[in-house]
């Protein structure tokens, strides 16, 4: 692990210390319920930094994983693929992966930058930026953590190294064996369903009008999810499963704010009588 990913994943270990070290009495103080939400920062501050800190290690992860070799590809073809839904993916034209590589990363910059621009503009929703952003990072934390967690033990090949167009420096550079599931998409659409489900629940005349609100909110990842497969990235099912990743996440995490599940949960340093140490979870009903 390079030397400053190592160092943010410390800091960030050892913010969750401090916040887990202070008097349990102080918790009261780290619960709020405004408007719409009820938000717990002894759960939402540490599950939102241990899901950041993860994804820093897991990506430095998978950058170093071993690369594939000539004989790993050497007679693989679309044919090999074996769901015949996703060969289309392993057809594409190489000539235009890097232009469309790009174009999909458009939209990896473009859709996580909406929610804050909305919250921003809104007049209601600025009110409880603050709360709404913590939330809104606790939701990427989650969503990186799920894509994490999937990527990570299963090794699918990239649909281009099953094209026997596509050049052996592409099929052997880093990440040709991460392709399931869509982490642009989950992250996208996680993103622009939240804002839609935030905007929702604080302006109750758009829950009416739910499928126009998540019909925008599924543009940005349409787009993002088009490019990534002319691009050679992804499969069509590692692209659907991206986008349902990320709207149940998305919508998920704010509606589980709006409940009491969030409020009622506590968590605490524990120390034994026994000596060592501990974290003592509880939830009330």
């Amino acid at each position: 692990m390079e030397r400053s990913i190592l160092q943010r994943f410390i800091i960030s270990l050892a913010a969750i210390g401090f916040l887990l070290s202070i008097d349990h009495s102080a918790q009261a103080q780290f619960k709020r319920k405004d408007s719409v939400y009820a938000f717990n920062y002894w759960v939402d501050v540490p599950v939102t930094i241990a899901g950041h800190a993860f994804n820093i290690w897991g990506q430095n992860y998978l950058f170093n994983l071993p690369k594939l070799t000539y004989e790993d590809y050497k007679d693989l073809t679309p044919e090999d693929v074996k769901i015949p839904f996703d060969r289309v993916a392993a057809r594409q034209d190489p000539e235009f992966a890097d232009r469309a590589h790009d174009l999909s990363d458009y939209g990896l910059r473009v859709g996580p930058a909406i929610p804050l621009i909305i919250m921003a503009a809104d007049k209601t929703l600025r009110k409880s930026f603050l709360n709404l952003t913590l939330m809104y990072l606790e939701t990427h934390a989650i969503q990186a953590t799920l894509y994490l967690m999937a990527t990570i033990p299963i090794r699918r090949y990239r649909p281009f190294v099953y094209n026997p167009e596509e050049s052996t420096e592409r099929k052997e550079g880093v990440k040709s064996t991460d392709s399931f599931f869509s982490g642009h998409v989950s992250t996208v659409t996680a993103s622009t369903f939240f804002i839609g489900k935030v905007l929702s629940d604080f302006h109750p005349g758009l829950q009416r009008k739910w499928p126009i609100v998540y019909g925008i909110a599924t543009v940005p990842a349409i787009w993002t999810a088009y490019f990534r497969l002319k691009a050679g990235k992804h499969f069509p099912t590692d692209l659907i499963t991206g986008y349902f990743i990320g709207a149940v996440v998305g919508i998920g995490v704010p509606q589980l704010h709006k409940g009491k599940f969030f409020h009622n949960m506590a968590i605490s340093p524990m120390i034994p009588r026994g000596g060592g140490t501990g974290v003592h979870f509880a939830l009330r009903f």
